[in-house]
């Protein structure tokens, strides 16, 4: 599963990142896991490549309209918002 972590700058998004490397190694290996990292600016580029977008508290107000836009983008996508 690919996770695209999306927040308002690299601490915050290194945060999350932190929270879900810290599931059981077990699960992480059998889910395939894979995380990778996104400034605001650049979620839209890379959110064909993932299966799932996370997106970080950082937002705030503005977490919203990037998950209205990320479904219009890539409809499937799952989105969990932190």
């Amino acid at each position: 599963m690919r996770l695209l972590i999306v927040d308002a700058n690299t601490e915050a998004q290194a945060l999350c990142a932190k929270r879900i490397e810290s599931f059981n190694q077990s699960d992480m290996e059998t889910r395939d896991l894979r995380v990778k990292l996104v400034g605001e600016r650049d979620y839209a580029e890379r959110i064909q490549e993932a299966d799932v977008l996370v997106i970080g508290s950082g937002l705030g107000d503005r977490a919203t309209a990037v998950a209205r836009h990320a479904k219009s983008l890539v409809p499937w996508i799952h989105i969990v918002m932190f």
